[in-house]
């Protein structure tokens, strides 16, 4: 653009009709923009943040039921065992994915949980924890 157009551009929005449409071009945008989030919220039923809450937390779960494995969402208050989704049994226990291959490995209490895939082995810390990571010395490690 050459700068005589630029000139007469600034001129007609900052002057009598141009000036108007850009007002009003600009209030439409804020409006339009507060309906959509009202309605997406009132949509919605809740805020964001109580969207999160009734979500609840991922959860990494074995069953000792059905023999399941996966991750499911939980209350934020819940403590295992958890129900399990696939047969409804208050029967999952805690477990962790392993580093090696993905597989899902069940969390054993201040022991050593092993991969029933690739055979990693995990050491539980005293905090009853599992952590990512294999603890050095722990047996399948290479």
């Amino acid at each position: 653009m050459d700068d005589g157009l630029l000139t007469r551009l600034r001129t007609w929005v900052n002057e009598g009709q141009g000036r108007t449409i850009a007002l009003s071009s600009s209030a439409g945008a804020v409006v339009l923009a507060t309906v959509l989030s009202v309605w997406l919220f009132a949509r919605a039923g809740t805020t964001p943040r109580q969207a999160v809450k009734a979500e609840g937390r991922a959860v990494t779960f074995v069953c000792k039921g059905c023999g399941e494995r996966g991750e499911t969402r939980v209350t934020f208050g819940a403590t295992y065992p958890i129900k399990c989704p696939k047969c409804g049994e208050v029967k999952g226990v805690k477990a962790f994915k392993c580093v090696r291959c993905s597989t899902i490995v069940e969390h054993v209490p201040n022991g050593v949980s092993r991969c029933p895939k690739c055979g990693f082995a995990y050491k539980s810390l005293a905090d009853d924890q599992p952590r990512g990571r294999p603890q050095p010395g722990a047996a399948g490690q290479p």
